[in-house]
């Protein structure tokens, strides 16, 4: 049985690049693979987000329970930010999807919680029918070491698995 070839673009964090998405989406058409999008999304970055977001709700929370006398919201608890955040990246993956569907490539959307460089590493090491890896480190960069930890990811992808890895940043997809 011959497996479909598929180009993996790791996506990290909530906002995807679109221009790096096209790019992608252009490889794939140039290669005739398909395309699976695997964003991670690591809680721990976005823990300014979640503490504005948890102020406003408990304000409206005030608020409803001051003028509807009810405790629904109370009983629903906090946020369960984890989803709260996956959430958010399928929103902002929406925005992005219709570039692989006008250009007929199959996109397959996979999401999970987790650092890029441990979760790049195994989706690639467990599906051997990746032929290249697109990373669009879009909040990695901002993290301290950015080249110490690309080139450790280089080495565990394109080194110990044999398949390309391309790390870009927002506005560096031409320099490929």
């Amino acid at each position: 049985m011959c497996l479909m070839k598929k180009v993996l673009l790791a996506i990290d964090g909530l906002y995807p690049g679109k221009d790096i998405f096209t790019y992608s989406v252009q490889f794939c058409q140039r290669m005739s693979t398909e395309l699976v999008i695997l964003q991670i999304v690591n809680p721990k970055c976005y823990k300014d987000i979640f503490r504005s977001l948890q102020r406003k709700i408990s304000s409206f929370q005030k608020f409803f329970e001051q003028t509807m006398e009810t405790a629904t919201l109370a009983e629903a608890g906090g946020v369960d930010f984890a989803r709260t955040c996956l959430e958010e990246g399928q929103r902002q993956l929406n925005n992005v999807m219709p570039i692989s569907r006008e250009a007929g490539i199959d996109a397959q959307v996979l999401q999970c919680l987790g650092r890029p460089d441990k979760e790049i590493y195994n989706y690639v090491k467990n599906n051997r029918d990746i032929i290249l890896t697109v990373y669009d480190s879009n909040g990695f960069q901002n993290r301290g070491n950015f080249e110490q930890k690309k080139n450790l990811l280089k080495r565990k992808v394109s080194y110990n698995l044999g398949i390309p890895l391309v790390v870009l940043q927002p506005g560096q997809e031409g320099k490929v």
